[in-house]
């Protein structure tokens, strides 16, 4: 990766699988952090994949390969991110630290760190986005939370991977 420079492309709006696919045809690098969310849906939870920043993606050039007209010209991309003439580099530091949270394969994050006390924003399930307290973890990849339920604090258990720290 450290022969690469990264940059921001814009996505045109629902061309973010015809962006991937043609980038790819261009041998390009791309990345795309995705997280896995849960909502309601006609009265079902429905958990999908959804994009950490919609309507973008990271794409990867060589050093020596600065082909930003075909890039710009890619079907699906609306435009390189710039700041004046040139196409703006993002850290590559960001990078790596955006790939070793988000497993694109997955499409999962990985496990953060929780402590007692933590006030935490459930993401899966039956009470997605409503906000605990960590009460316990324990070794097993598993959280007792308190959740406040109709004025009353319930405790639950859930895995780490439905969980992310509310801000």
């Amino acid at each position: 990766m450290d022969d690469q420079i990264w940059y921001l492309a814009q996505v045109k709006p629902g061309g973010m699988d015809l962006a991937i696919r043609n980038l790819g045809r261009q041998n390009v690098v791309v990345f795309l952090p995705l997280y896995e969310a849960t909502r309601r849906s006609k009265g079902k939870f429905v958990t999908s994949s959804k994009p950490l920043f919609p309507g973008y993606l990271f794409i990867a050039q060589s050093v020596n390969d600065r082909q930003w007209q075909a890039i710009n010209n890619t079907r699906g991309i609306s435009k390189l991110v710039c700041f004046g003439d040139k196409p703006s580099q993002v850290p590559s530091a960001l990078i790596s630290e955006l790939m070793s949270r988000y497993n694109q394969a997955e499409h999962l994050p990985h496990l953060e760190s929780f402590n007692n006390g933590d006030e935490v924003r459930l993401t899966q399930g039956p009470f997605s986005e409503l906000v605990a307290k960590v009460d316990q973890v324990c070794s097993e990849q598993r959280i007792w939370l308190l959740l406040d339920i109709l004025g009353r604090t319930t405790r639950i258990s859930v895995s780490q991977q439905s969980i992310r720290k509310a801000n």
